[in-house]
């Protein structure tokens, strides 16, 4: 359920309810999930950038850290691209 509401590399959905939740031995309440569910991949969405060096790369939004070697491509996440740290 986490993947498919709040995903780091691509876009966040939300849940949305539906009806009104009355409190009761057999009640339920429901949400839908709304948001933008179209499928882009990296390379069309996020510039292509490369590390110069060996570094360590970390997201300001949800504190992900990706090491990465000379020449890799700096990893996009929670909708923008990866810090580098060193």
């Amino acid at each position: 359920m986490w993947r498919t509401v709040v995903d780091c590399v691509r876009f966040n959905k939300k849940l949305v309810p539906i009806g009104q939740y009355v409190p009761s031995e057999d009640s339920l309440a429901r949400f839908a999930i709304e948001g933008d569910s179209s499928e882009t991949t990296d390379a069309e969405t996020y510039p292509e950038v490369y590390a110069d060096q060996d570094c360590t790369c970390y997201c300001q939004t949800c504190n992900k850290f990706a090491t990465l070697k000379k020449g890799d491509r700096i990893p996009p996440c929670c909708s923008k691209l990866m810090e580098v740290l060193d």
